[in-house]
């Protein structure tokens, strides 16, 4: 079996910002890794410029951005199947241009109908699936207008792009004071200029990662997500994760992210549904229609793996129960270069080469617990610098 992996920043842009590459390369190292311990043949595309570690992959490079689309066209020819790793904007551009190569992607009308959230939200609603409260609004919209909705929701509220990859562009606004700030912010991180304002649900920011197929959907663990939320002076961001979650919700967040995932026709293979677990119910904020950064824990605890899940049809149709063998912990950090090498811990760098301190660091544990304890070990015993206080994860 031949399989495509190719993720966009690690194959055609990696000047573009160095947080996204670094989510994107781990995603393909995964996914690589996962497909290569299934015996499958892997082929990628990477960049000239970077540099990185041992991957168990045919490796095509790419020269310039120029060339990028002629060469996953000619790798898609060559392959069984191909799962591509994108931000929810360019993904479907990227799938529209190839032939008929057995995609593991969704397509591109169901990409483009859950990444905007206005869309998502008032179909969820219209299901029964809780959603935030929420407003919509165009690029330009006048400043008391903004006002009247956040006070009609209640502060505090959400203020993030209609369309956006992890927390880009996202803000908590207490009070008047910062609204309009968060509002252009906002703007400046969607390709449209559109901005959604949602009221501001406390619990613990979670996620489901499911695989979809044309008549299964597949929830395979509830995980828990390390996030720095900022104000509009900040810049708020994904850094990490708990897979799986061991949560009193979580039988109802697996289903609520199911039934979430069947309402959209078009869904398919690894789909990540976020969500916060109040103390009485799962509230549905986002739909990822592509690999989410919690892949790098799941493939590395799922018993089997997430890779034959994509690709083996009958294995689906069996509807297994998912057992996983441990627990991984994940997230970003600086490692100063006096660790280079850390025992007892997995450290995926970014592909820059020498030079580029920033890294996950990964850990597996016996429990939740146990795996949670580990990180914050290793992360204090090198001195490595993360953007989150896990003292406020337990453990």
């Amino acid at each position: 079996m031949d399989v495509g992996v190719v993720e966009y920043f690690s194959a055609s842009a990696p000047d573009l910002d160095d947080e996204l590459l670094l989510e994107g390369y781990a995603m393909l190292e995964s996914a690589i890794k996962d497909f290569a311990a299934l015996g499958a043949s892997v082929k990628t595309i990477l960049d000239r410029r970077l540099k990185p570690e041992f991957l168990s992959a045919e490796v095509v490079w790419c020269s310039d951005r120029s060339e990028f689309g002629r060469k996953l066209a000619s790798l898609s020819r060559s392959v069984d199947y191909l799962l591509l790793i994108a931000p929810e904007h360019i993904l479907p551009t990227l799938i529209e241009g190839l032939d008929s190569v057995k995609l593991l992607n969704s397509t591109p009308e169901s990409i483009r109908e859950v990444s905007d959230k206005c869309r998502l939200t008032k179909r969820l609603a219209q299901i029964g699936v809780a959603v935030p409260e929420s407003r919509c609004f165009d690029a330009g919209v006048d400043a008391e207008v903004l006002r009247s909705a956040s006070k009609e929701i209640s502060y505090p509220v959400a203020i993030k792009p209609t369309m956006s990859a992890g927390c880009e562009g996202l803000s908590i606004v207490y009070n008047e004071e910062g609204l309009e700030a968060a509002y252009a912010k906002a703007c400046r991180n969607d390709p449209n200029g559109n901005v959604i304002i949602q009221q501001w649900h406390e619990g613990v920011p979670a996620s489901v990662s499911l695989v979809v197929s044309e008549h299964n959907i597949q929830p395979l663990s509830l995980n828990r997500q390390i996030l720095k939320i900022g104000t509009f002076q900040e810049n708020s961001a994904y850094l990490g994760g708990v897979v799986p979650l061991p949560h009193h919700l979580s039988k109802e967040a697996l289903n609520v992210a199911s039934r979430a995932v069947a309402a959209f026709h078009g869904l398919r293979g690894y789909v990540g549904v976020d969500l916060v677990l109040t103390e009485s119910k799962p509230i549905v904020l986002e739909i990822n229609p592509r690999l989410t950064v919690s892949y790098l824990g799941l493939s590395r605890v799922l018993e089997g793996g997430v890779a034959r899940t994509m690709v083996d049809e009958a294995y689906m149709k069996t509807n297994q129960k998912p057992v996983f063998k441990g627990f991984a912990s994940f997230i970003k950090a600086s490692l100063p270069p006096i660790c280079s090498k850390v025992e007892g811990v997995e450290v995926i760098r970014s592909p820059f080469g020498e030079g580029v301190e920033r890294c996950f660091l990964l850990v597996q544990g016996a429990n939740y617990e146990d795996s949670l304890r580990r990180l914050k070990d290793v992360i204090s015993s090198c001195s490595a610098k993360v953007s989150v206080d896990l003292a406020d994860l337990g453990a």
